[in-house]
């Protein structure tokens, strides 16, 4: 019960604070509900019909424990709601009866309107929806058109489920939502309040209070916690004597959870792949999410060095440091949720951590998961500079660029590469906010893809370059960010005497002469040493044997100075490697270090001398 804890505290302290702060429209209060508008009715000021729209706007209404959670029964919201419910003579266009929609919505509206203290304007609707006239009216308006809105039964469909919103006019020049009228939100608080009962024990707060077996839908019709039938009493018999034993929640806890979370996540959450994840501070301050960007992406970033990006890094969380949120008594609570099924969503992640924890484990994972990798600058030249690769990016590293644009274009979630996606985000998450390793698994597959040079290509089918180098990138911040005794270095080091780091080494030669002959005549074809690159690490003293006859005709055009300079470096790299070159076996992950190095140092090199 701590998250629901976590996010009651972050309501209280948040919630009538205003929203000066936040700079956003603020959490949902107690007993109301966003929706989505489809439709918006227009009435007089003495509540006839004046005109109808089609528009698509977001509103705070109303809502009650049994429409909030209703997933198939007839339980209407209070003073809005779709068309089925509001639309007495929607029957009759749809060849359908609803009159126990309309029925039930119009009683308790009705009984609402005789309350005591109940506003005026809602005894002038009664008397419209009476007529059974709303759906004639928005269509003899404009807003739907029968013959093209319900010429199929999904179009008809689509309109009987669309939310039909009620504005009056206020008697001077403009119409207000009914349900924004001060003494129409007033009036409902205190009806809600007043018909509630079975005061008992809430289990997350602690305090008794009027409690509910009907939560809230979290999202979609997802529901974060799901009371079921208590006829069925085999869900608990044997452990408990009632269902109620089992668990019980306030009204007003499960509301301030909900509506808190839901605020969260679309304030400052990451949503994707039937995955929702938010990482908070329970007084509500800003925070560094998990996956942050350090920078700025419209400045050109240059940071060349392991030296100078670990000082960056660290100036960075220095300064959130100085922020009271990230002080040791501040908590941040980090929660993922996923949607194991339609009706159901469960917690996949829960941590609370302090708030100087958290920046040390964020620190952490920065400073320990890094490389040399690409960006694009505004003019989209490829650059490489030594950063963190965002969770996408090390995504695209272990699954490819055609699983992840597959997976984000899965709106249900269900595909098997979806739900492969969706875990290895939240274990990603999870390691950064709990300060663990990449996993050695996911962390192989990006190798082993980038051994497969051939496969890195664009939209057009075409080898990139640039993309295998960038997730080359990638793969060696993940390998140092996986729990091993290797230190993979953005720096060249020349001194190195590992034979896999050797042989990367050579191979990146091998690889920047071609293409510098190459450049000249055929600009497109990928190079010998690139080709070769799978054979090298499996075999390499025999595959560098191939390669360098290949190399021959290449180095036969470079300038005499500088056939030399490769030639005496080729001899060097290989000189240091001793007996353990003219061994077959396979090459460690620091080939793939040796070869980006030494490619890196080369073409540096050769545009520091130009």
């Amino acid at each position: 019960m701590s998250y629901l804890t976590s996010l009651c505290e972050t309501y209280n302290n948040f919630y009538g604070r205003g929203d000066e702060e936040m700079g956003n429209a603020g959490i949902v209060p107690v007993g109301f509900v966003e929706k989505k508008m489809a439709y918006v009715v227009y009435l007089d000021k003495k509540g006839e019909f004046h005109g109808a729209v089609k528009e698509e706007r977001s509103v705070l209404m109303p809502s009650s424990p049994d429409a909030a959670s209703r997933t198939g029964q007839v339980r209407p919201y209070p003073l809005y709601d779709d068309m089925r419910y509001v639309a007495g003579d929607f029957s009759e266009a749809y060849h359908e009866n609803f009159s126990m929609y309309f029925d039930t919505y119009l009683s308790a509206l009705r009984a609402w309107s005789k309350s005591e203290n109940a506003p005026d304007v809602l005894s002038l609707l009664v008397t419209y929806l009476e007529k059974k006239t709303l759906f004639r009216d928005v269509c003899a308006a404009g807003a739907i058109r029968p013959e093209k809105d319900m010429s199929s039964i999904s179009a008809a469909e689509k309109i009987k489920k669309s939310m039909v919103m009620f504005c009056i006019h206020n008697g001077v020049d403009a119409y207000d939502p009914i349900a924004t009228i001060p003494e129409v939100r007033n009036s409902w608080s205190v009806r809600l309040l007043g018909s509630m009962s079975g005061e008992g024990l809430c289990y997350a707060t602690g305090e008794r209070t009027p409690i509910t077996a009907l939560h809230p839908k979290l999202y979609g019709n997802g529901k974060l916690i799901s009371s079921k039938n208590t006829d069925n009493i085999f869900q608990y018999e044997g452990r408990f004597s009632s269902a109620e034993e089992a668990c019980t929640i306030g009204y007003a806890t499960s509301e301030k959870a909900h509506n808190t979370l839901r605020w969260l996540i679309s304030r400052q959450g990451f949503q994707g792949y039937n995955l929702k994840a938010v990482a908070w501070n329970t007084k509500c301050y800003e925070i560094i999410q998990p996956d942050a960007y350090f920078g700025d992406e419209e400045e050109e970033i240059r940071l060349d060095t392991a030296e100078a990006y670990a000082r960056y890094i660290s100036a960075t969380i220095a300064g959130y440091q100085k922020k009271q949120p990230y002080a040791p008594s501040e908590q941040i609570v980090f929660i993922a949720l996923e949607a194991a099924t339609n009706g159901r969503v469960s917690i996949s992640a829960y941590e609370e951590v302090s708030g100087s924890t958290y920046l040390e484990r964020l620190a952490k994972w920065y400073r320990r998961c890094h490389f040399r990798i690409g960006y694009y600058t505004k003019d989209k030249k490829h650059k490489l500079c030594v950063r963190t690769p965002r969770i996408a990016e090390i995504g695209e590293a272990v699954f490819g660029r055609e699983v992840m644009k597959t997976a984000r274009g899965d709106r249900n979630g269900e595909k098997s590469g979806t739900k492969l996606v969706r875990h290895f985000w939240l274990d990603m998450l999870s390691c950064i906010v709990n300060g663990c390793p990449v996993p050695q698994g996911y962390t192989m597959a990006a190798y082993h893809r980038v051994l497969r040079p051939q496969s890195f290509k664009n939209n057009m089918g075409t080898w990139q370059r640039e993309i295998w180098i960038d997730n080359m990138g990638v793969a060696l911040a993940m390998l140092n960010g996986t729990d091993t005794k290797e230190d993979y270095s953005v720096a060249l080091n020349e001194q190195e005497t590992d034979r896999s780091y050797l042989y990367g080494r050579l191979l990146a030669i091998a690889d920047v002469v071609e293409e510098k002959i190459l450049s000249e005549t055929e600009k497109d074809r990928m190079t010998n040493a690139v080709r070769l690159f799978t054979a090298m690490q499996q075999h390499p003293a025999s595959t560098w044997s191939t390669l360098e006859q290949k190399l021959t005709p290449y180095m036969g055009k470079l300038s005499p100075g500088l056939r030399m300079f490769y030639k005496n470096m080729i001899d060097t790299i290989y000189n240091l490697g001793g007996a353990d070159m003219g061994s077959n076996a396979q090459l460690s992950p620091r080939y793939v270090e040796g070869y980006h190095n030494q490619r890196y140092a080369l073409l540096h090199k050769k545009k520091k001398e130009n």
